[in-house]
C-alpha cells in the first residue's frame, strides 16, 4: 500500500512537472514579445529607408544644376527636405519602436511578457482608433464629392469630363469614388496590430496541454486545440 502510494505521488509530481514545462514551451512558440520585436523590427526598416530616400531626394535637389545662380530656392527647399529625411533616420521614433524600448526596464521574462502584451494591446487600439476615424473623414469627403459635387465645369481643360445636363465635372464622381473605396477599405480591414493581437490571443487560447494518468497508472500528455 505504501508502495502505491509512492507511486502515485511521484506520478504527481512528474505530471506537474512534465505538465507546466509543456505550458511554457507551448506559450514560447508564439510569445507577445516576439510579434512585438517583428513588428518593430518591420516599422524600424521601413522608417530607415523612407528617411533615406528623402534624403537622397533632398540632396538631389540641392545638387541639381541651376541654370540662374542666383536663385536660392531650390537650396532651401533640398536643405529642408534633407533635413527632414536625417531626422527620420535618426530622430524619430515610431510608436512600436516606442513601446519596445519599454521592455528594457523589465527584468525577468515574465514582466517583459507582461508588458509585450499590454504594448499589442496599446498598439492595437490606436491602430484601430485611427484606421475607424480614417473612415469616417473618408466617408464624409466620398458623401461631399458625390452629393454636394463642389467641382464645376469652368471651361478649363483639366475638368473637361463633366455632366452637360447638371455643368457638374465627373471628376466629383472619380473623387467620391476614391475616398468612398478608402473608408470601406478601412473600416473593413484590420491593421497589422489588430491582426498580431489577435493572432497571439487565438494561440495561446487554442493551444493548451493536458496531462494526467492513464488506466495502467502511466503519464499522458495532450495537446488539445480548440476551434
Amino acid at each position: 500500500m505504501k508502495m502505491a502510494n509512492r507511486k502515485l505521488i511521484v506520478s504527481l509530481i512528474m505530471m506537474l512537472l512534465v505538465g507546466g514545462y509543456a505550458v511554457s514551451a507551448t506559450e514560447n512558440m508564439v510569445s507577445a514579445e516576439k510579434l512585438l520585436s517583428s513588428y518593430n523590427d518591420k516599422m524600424s526598416n521601413s522608417r530607415v529607408w523612407g528617411g533615406s530616400f528623402i534624403s537622397t531626394l533632398g540632396a538631389v535637389t540641392i545638387l541639381i544644376p541651376n541654370g540662374e545662380t542666383y536663385n536660392l530656392t531650390p537650396y532651401y527647399v533640398g536643405g529642408a527636405i534633407l533635413t527632414y529625411g536625417l531626422c527620420e533616420i535618426f530622430v524619430n521614433r515610431t510608436l512600436p519602436e516606442r513601446e519596445f524600448e519599454k521592455l528594457k526596464n523589465c527584468k525577468d521574462s515574465d514582466s517583459r511578457e507582461q508588458s509585450s502584451y499590454n504594448s499589442l494591446i496599446y498598439l492595437a487600439n490606436n491602430a484601430k482608433n485611427n484606421r475607424i476615424a480614417g473612415a469616417i473623414f473618408d466617408g464624409i469627403f466620398a458623401a461631399y464629392y458625390l452629393i454636394a459635387r463642389p467641382i464645376k465645369n469652368n471651361n478649363s481643360s483639366y475638368y473637361y469630363s463633366y455632366d452637360s445636363r447638371t455643368n457638374d465635372s465627373n471628376y466629383n464622381y472619380y473623387f467620391g469614388a476614391y475616398f468612398g473605396a478608402s473608408a470601406l477599405v478601412q473600416a473593413l480591414c484590420p491593421s497589422e496590430p489588430e491582426t498580431l493581437l489577435e493572432t497571439y490571443n487565438e494561440h495561446k487560447n487554442r493551444m493548451t496541454f493536458r496531462s494526467g494518468l492513464d488506466g495502467t497508472g502511466k503519464i499522458c500528455l495532450a495537446l488539445e486545440q480548440k476551434f
